[in-house]
């Protein structure tokens, strides 16, 4: 589960998507519509433990950008193969 979705960042609280409900050591990605990988989740940081099912995402690329609004594509992955997508939806 993603929430908010659809988010507006300045207006969402802290600012984050929270993902509930993950694997352990799930993994997640997030693309561009265009396909360009703009954000890794990795197991074992602050904003994903790995243990706990739950990861959050600040709305920044991996170099620390603001996204623009647009849809974003999640993938999520643990390493026992189990996969999921969606969409998330960013506003103004």
């Amino acid at each position: 589960m993603v929430t908010p979705n659809p988010i507006t960042f300045k207006k969402a609280i802290n600012n984050t998507i929270k993902f509930f409900n993950l694997t352990k050591n799930a993994t997640i990605k997030i693309y561009a519509i265009d396909g360009q990988l703009v954000k890794t989740l990795e197991p074992g940081t602050t904003e994903n433990d790995g243990t706990s099912g739950n990861a959050s995402w600040n709305g920044k690329d991996e170099k620390g950008n603001d996204i623009t609004m647009g849809v974003y594509i999640y993938y999520i992955s643990d390493p026992d193969g189990h996969k999921k997508r969606g969409k998330i939806g960013v506003t103004k």
